[in-house]
């Protein structure tokens, strides 16, 4: 509706009624289509603008379009049965560490697909022991010890499963959201020196893209209204915090501190405000 009233604004001030009606012989009917057809383009391209810019100016505010805007779809994904229709919201998933419930989502907005781990009955908690997590290829996967992505999902899944009950929320946002392939030219660029921060910026990224509305609608989706979060990112709390949910703790996430990752440690606590004892 704000999109639409700027488009109609803007519209009306470039072409006035009746000095276009007269130039160019139109009517009055066919003009208020015009206008109509008119403002809502306008609208559009002004909303378009908008969400590159927020794209690129910070989390909440990209999150805030997401929670606003646009739908998850929960449950239409997953793998279906005998060609029935017949969809679930969940599957079991059992583990090394223990029994969890795997559940897949799908954003309508750009078509990536978010995951959420369950365990025990996190309903009957107050407070639900969350690690809200961005996919990382070479950390979570192949154990890569140039960062410490990997050995935070594994603390919070045994965590979880110590607690008795939590959830793991598992965003498709791979290297703060510049994606796998930016990511890997990032590493090159740290290969030559640079730190995690300036080689996102050398590529023209904003440090940390990551956005947590999703992950936050997906939790309101699972039911939690109340968490204590898993994370070393006061970014994270902010962001998650901006969409309703009330955040009544932090649990600090240990993390491998050795030679390789000791340079990216020390940036995230220095540039991106980590709280990292090191």
């Amino acid at each position: 509706i704000h999109f639409a009233g700027i488009g109609i604004y803007a519209f009306q001030t470039i072409f006035r009624t009746r000095q276009f009606c007269t130039k160019f012989e139109i009517d009055d009917s066919a003009f208020t289509m015009i206008r109509f057809v008119g403002a809502f383009m306008t609208g559009w391209v002004i909303m378009a603008l908008y969400v590159m810019f927020i794209r690129n100016n910070g989390v909440v505010g990209a999150g805030y379009l997401n929670n606003m805007n646009f739908n998850l779809s929960h449950g239409d994904y997953i793998i279906k049965s005998n060609n029935s229709g017949e969809s679930w919201n969940f599957i079991n998933l059992p583990t090394d560490y223990g029994k969890f419930k795997f559940h897949l989502y799908q954003s309508e907005f750009d078509e990536k697909q978010h995951m959420a781990l369950t365990h025990g009955d996190y309903k009957e908690q107050k407070s639900v022991l969350v690690r809200v997590h961005s996919e990382c290829l070479t950390g979570d996967v192949f154990l890569s010890k140039r960062c410490d992505c990997g050995t935070q999902l594994d603390g919070a899944m045994r965590e979880i499963v110590k607690n008795g009950s939590g959830i793991i929320i598992y965003l498709k946002q791979e290297g703060r959201g510049i994606g796998l392939k930016h990511k890997i030219k990032a590493y090159k660029l740290q290969e030559s020196g640079l730190d995690t921060v300036e080689a996102n910026e050398k590529l023209g990224f904003p440090p940390d893209m990551r956005d947590y509305g999703v992950g936050a609608q997906i939790l309101k989706d699972l039911g939690v209204k109340k968490l204590k979060i898993m994370t070393n990112n006061p970014k994270k709390l902010i962001g998650l915090e901006g969409h309703g949910l009330k955040i009544t703790g932090r649990v600090k996430m240990n993390v491998s501190n050795n030679p390789e990752n000791q340079k990216y440690l020390s940036t995230k606590k220095t540039k991106l405000g980590h709280m990292l004892d090191l």
